[in-house]
């Protein structure tokens, strides 16, 4: 019943330090005349930190996690990342109670903290996507959440790939299972030329820790400059992941698609293929289907974003809506299509 609006570019307190706002649902009904219940700020705010770029909220929407990429605290644009917990009577405006940074972070890198952000359903594992970090290679940032609860703290652990290269991205998109045990970014400039390659990893029994993947999802159909991972999205229980690839031609000019990955029964192998490619059977070039994709919990709805689609004016937009048949996910054209009315 919570809602969280970034708006990076808000003054709060000074030029373009950004804020967070958070919405509730009333009577069990969303208004159109809602107003926010909350604003949220940092105590150290400077200008420019663009607080509110990436936001995350846990499942119960409890905890908040906000990014400001271009914070100056440890360097400059290193960035940052600020948690808000609930307090026991509701949301209300309020600063920070944690902030988190990158132990590494130098000014020569690129950090950007905060660009990119995901939370665990749980609350107990937070991704924070760095795609700019060392010449774009990128990297994923892991905090975890200590038994007392969290604090200011750098974080757990650092996630990189083993075939790293320049202009990678790694980090552009970022996605966690309900209980922080599965997590996949995307590369969408990897794998040569910009095919692009979601990375796939999972928790070891004794926690996070600095790592290379564990399985590596790409697209045998795919070519240069497709872009699979610009957007990724995963399942609560983590068996299903979904990535865009908007620049896919799927039958013309930069059409875009979305690829569907499940997970075998004996586990993610070093190395998947997708299960189904998903596209618009009324596309048009440059649609860039896959732009944002978002899965529901159990892996059986996916929504795809086109975000340039000509609909009775240029680019309008639209969202595709896909739906898992019985038998599992195969190569299909949308369930439904979801417009704006104004």
């Amino acid at each position: 019943y919570i809602l969280s609006v970034g708006a990076p570019g808000n003054d709060a307190g000074c030029s373009d330090c950004g804020a967070v706002y958070v919405y509730e649902r009333v009577d069990s009904k969303w208004s159109d005349t809602s107003t926010y219940i909350a604003k949220l700020t940092t105590s150290d705010g400077e200008y420019g930190d663009g607080l509110g770029r990436a936001i995350a909220l846990d499942a119960d929407g409890c905890t908040l996690a906000a990014g400001a990429p271009w914070n100056d605290s440890i360097c400059s644009d290193c960035g940052a990342v600020y948690l808000f917990k609930r307090p026991y009577e509701g949301w209300g405006t309020a600063t920070q109670d944690v902030k988190l940074t990158a132990s590494d972070a130098t000014e020569a890198e690129d950090v950007f903290l905060g660009n990119r952000l995901a939370f665990s359903g749980d609350g107990t594992t937070l991704a924070a996507g760095v795609p700019h970090y060392g010449w774009s290679r990128g990297g994923v940032y892991l905090y975890t959440r200590p038994d007392e609860g969290w604090v200011t703290t750098i974080e757990t652990a650092k996630l990189t790939v083993v075939d790293s290269e320049e202009l990678d991205f790694l980090g552009l998109s970022v996605a966690l299972s309900a209980d922080g045990r599965t997590l996949v970014a995307g590369a969408p400039g990897g794998s040569p030329s910009g095919v692009g390659v979601a990375y796939l990893y999972e928790r070891p029994d004794e926690g996070w820790m600095t790592a290379t993947e564990d399985a590596k999802l790409t697209a045998s159909d795919a070519w240069d400059n497709v872009l699979l991972g610009r957007s990724v999205a995963l399942s609560a229980d983590g068996i299903t992941v979904a990535a865009g690839a908007p620049y896919n031609d799927a039958g013309g000019d930069k059409r875009g698609a979305a690829y569907i990955y499940t997970r075998p029964s004996a586990g993610w192998p070093g190395s998947a293929v997708f299960s189904a490619k998903l596209t618009a059977s009324d596309g048009q070039d440059k649609d860039f289907l896959g732009r944002s994709v978002a899965l529901s919990s159990d892996g059986s709805t996916l929504a795809v974003g086109a975000p340039y689609h000509n609909l009775a004016g240029d680019n309008r937009g639209a969202v595709y809506v896909y739906e898992r048949p019985p038998a599992g996910w195969t190569t299909a054209t949308q369930s439904a299509k979801l417009t704006a009315s104004d």
